[in-house]
């Protein structure tokens, strides 16, 4: 695939060839399970199992005492005598509340759009799976944990975004030089760390992005336009005005956000990025602020 890429005033573009695809607008209505990721939940022992769109040739089977992950041939056969067998949306890591470990699992997600063939959800519905065997758990503590998960919940069935298919983390220009997993988009990037410390193949990892998608298509000249915006917002010095401002002792802008949007006319889509952000001296009072301004399309 040839590409072109050019800098003005600050914006990047680059233009891709668009491949046959899905329409756009082919998308499922309402909350639904993508169904892509089967667990078997053991005494012991957490099995994963992909099916449909993840098409993972292994299984990943995660001990509930140590919570190491290990890879296992998709050939294997199952231990029996699991006591439950569920399908989810997608695996988002484990994560710790209170000390203790949940598998953290999106049960239903809602489509946002179809960019050339790769769907784009937010979380619908979502479950926490503890490792610990809930009946064994101080009632105290599981109230509290109840509390925090709920609260959790909330903050996740809003302005977060994944796709089975495409690292929501990269700007397009990123992804045709092949880049790996930008980590500072990723917000459950430190729920795998145990996988990235006995190295599990990063196909079970789901890039988790917040910040906003949008989506519209228009008409111009009796050619279809379709348009998308995408903002990944920083988890580096991320937080409230007070909180967060200017820079921290790594140089992490607060609240940086990435900007591009996409055109797709005819065959063709042309990709325009602008990052503006002010860089601000320890001690500066002055609010960090991310400046915006509109980018001409390149049509």
């Amino acid at each position: 695939m040839e590409t072109t890429s050019n800098k003005s005033d600050g914006a990047n573009s680059i233009e891709v060839q668009r491949s046959n695809s899905l329409p756009t607008t082919n998308l499922p209505s309402g909350p639904h399970n993508l169904r892509s990721i089967a667990l078997y939940t053991y005494r012991n022992l957490f099995i994963f199992k992909s099916n449909r769109e993840m098409k993972v040739p292994k299984q990943l089977w995660i001990d509930r005492h140590t919570y190491r992950p290990t890879e296992i041939a998709a050939k294997e056969e199952l231990p029996p005598n699991f006591s439950i067998m569920k399908e989810y949306s997608a695996f988002l890591g484990i994560i710790h509340i209170l000390d203790s470990p949940f598998l953290l699992l999106v049960d239903e997600v809602l489509p946002v759009c179809n960019m050339n063939g790769h769907l784009f959800y937010t979380i619908s519905s979502i479950s926490f799976i503890p490792f610990e065997a809930e009946e064994i758990m101080d009632p105290a503590k599981k109230k509290l944990l109840f509390e925090y998960i709920m609260y959790l919940r909330k903050l996740l069935s809003q302005g977060y975004y994944f796709s089975l298919t495409y690292d929501l983390t990269l700007s397009k220009a990123k992804q045709q030089k092949k880049m790996p997993t930008e980590t500072r988009f990723q917000w459950n990037h430190e729920l795998y760390r145990d996988f990235i410390k006995f190295y599990i193949d990063p196909i079970w990892q789901v890039p988790l992005i917040q910040g906003y998608i949008g989506f519209f298509s228009s008409t111009i000249a009796s050619e279809r336009v379709d348009y998308f915006l995408v903002s990944r917002r920083s988890c580096l010095n991320s937080g409230t005005r007070y909180y967060a401002r200017g820079l921290d002792d790594e140089a992490n802008v607060a609240n940086f956000v990435e900007t591009e949007q996409i055109f797709f006319t005819g065959i063709n889509a042309v990709l325009m990025y602008k990052l503006e952000e002010v860089l601000l001296s320890f001690g500066d009072k002055k609010d960090s602020k991310l400046k915006s301004s509109w980018i001409e399309p390149l049509l």
